[in-house]
C-alpha cells in the first residue's frame, strides 16, 4: 500500500479536529502528504465566507507545515459527503482520516450521517477516531490486528505490516477462540454427547497454528506476537483494548455492504467505543466464510 497523501475532513469543530493528532502520526511516519478539506455548504446554508474558511483551514495548516509536513488546503462546495468522497478519489489517497461525533460511535455515524456515507461507499481505508477532544499528539507504537480466519480479515494484514514496517511499530495478531462451559457435556442437535471442554481445547490448538501459520506468510523484520484469547469477540477486544498499550486498530469490512454489514452492533463499534482509533479496509468482494484450501486451520 502506497501512503502518498492524506485526507482530512473538517467541519470546523473541535470533532472533527480530533482526526488531526492521527493524521499528523500517519503522516510522519510514512511521509504522506496531508490535504485538510472542508465542505462549503451551498446557500442558503452556507454558515461561513470563503475567506473564513481559507483562513480557519490555513490556521490548522500552518503549525503542522512548521513542524516539517506537507500540507495543503482544499474548499469545495457541494454537499460535504459527495464532496469528500470525490476528493479522495480525485487525490487518490491512501486513506481518509476522520473523527466520529459524540457518542454514538460507528453505528450513529452508518445511519445516516455525512461520515456514515463515507464510511459506506469509499473503496479507500477511512481511519475512524473517537474523540476526546483536546489531545494533540497520538503515537504508533503497537498495532492489534484481529482476525477470524476469514480472508476477508486478512486484508487488514498488508495495511497493517505496511504502516507498522513505517512507523516501526509492533502488531499482535488476535484470533478469540470460541467460548463454552469448559468441563460441562453438551447434546448436539442430533443427540449426541458432546465433550465441550476437549472440543474448547481442540478450538483453541486450532486458533494458535492459524497464527502461526498466518505469522509464516509475514515480514520478518516486523516485531509480531500472536494471541489466542476466549470469548465474545467484542468483548475480549474490549477488554484488551481498555488495558491500555494498543494505538490502532486495523480491521476489514466486507466487500459489499461494507461498512454497515460490519459496524452496526458489531466488533468494530466496540473498539471505536473503547477509544481506540480504527482504520477500516475494504476487501474485495469474496465471500468471508472459513476456507478449507490454502491454510486450512480455520477455526
Amino acid at each position: 500500500m502506497a501512503w502518498k497523501r492524506l485526507l482530512v475532513p473538517l467541519d470546523g469543530s473541535p470533532n472533527s479536529e480530533a482526526a488531526l493528532p492521527y493524521a499528523r502520526a500517519l503522516t510522519s511516519a510514512t511521509g504522506a502528504a496531508l490535504t485538510l478539506l472542508l465542505a462549503r455548504p451551498l446557500p442558503p446554508a452556507r454558515s461561513r465566507s470563503e475567506p473564513e474558511t481559507t483562513a480557519y483551514l490555513e490556521g490548522i495548516a500552518e503549525p503542522l507545515r512548521a513542524a516539517g509536513l506537507r500540507v495543503d488546503t482544499r474548499t469545495l462546495e457541494g454537499e460535504a459527503a459527495t464532496v469528500i468522497l470525490e476528493m479522495a478519489a480525485r487525490l487518490d489517497v491512501a486513506a481518509v482520516v476522520m473523527a466520529t461525533h459524540g457518542r454514538g460511535g460507528i453505528a450513529r455515524l452508518v445511519a445516516g450521517s455525512v461520515a456514515g456515507r463515507v464510511l459506506r461507499e469509499s473503496l479507500r481505508p477511512t481511519l475512524v477516531i473517537r474523540p476526546p477532544v483536546g489531545k494533540t499528539v497520538a503515537a504508533l507504537r503497537r498495532i492489534i490486528v484481529p482476525l477470524d480466519g476469514s480472508p476477508v480479515a486478512e486484508a487488514a494484514l498488508a495495511p497493517a505490516m505496511d504502516l507498522a514496517r513505517a512507523a516501526q511499530a509492533a502488531v499482535t495478531l488476535l484470533r478469540v477462540a470460541p467460548p463454552g462451559p469448559a468441563g460441562q457435556a453438551a447434546i448436539d442437535g442430533a443427540g449426541v454427547l458432546l465433550d465441550v471442554a476437549r472440543i474448547e481445547e481442540q478450538h483453541g490448538r486450532a486458533a494458535g497454528l492459524y497464527l502461526a501459520e498466518v505469522r509464516a506468510t509475514l515480514p520478518a523484520d516486523v516485531r509480531i506476537e500472536a494471541m489466542v484469547l476466549r470469548g465474545a469477540p467484542g468483548a475480549v477486544l474490549t477488554e484488551v483494548l481498555g488495558g491500555g498499550g494498543v494505538d490502532l486498530a486495523v480491521m476489514s469490512t466486507h466487500g459489499r455492504g461494507g461498512l454497515h454489514r460490519l459496524v452496526m452492533g458489531s466488533v468494530a463499534e466496540q473498539v471505536v467505543r473503547a477509544g481506540v482509533p480504527v482504520l477500516l479496509v475494504r476487501a474485495a468482494p469474496a465471500t468471508d466464510e472459513p476456507q478449507i484450501t490454502g491454510r486450512n486451520v480455520r477455526s
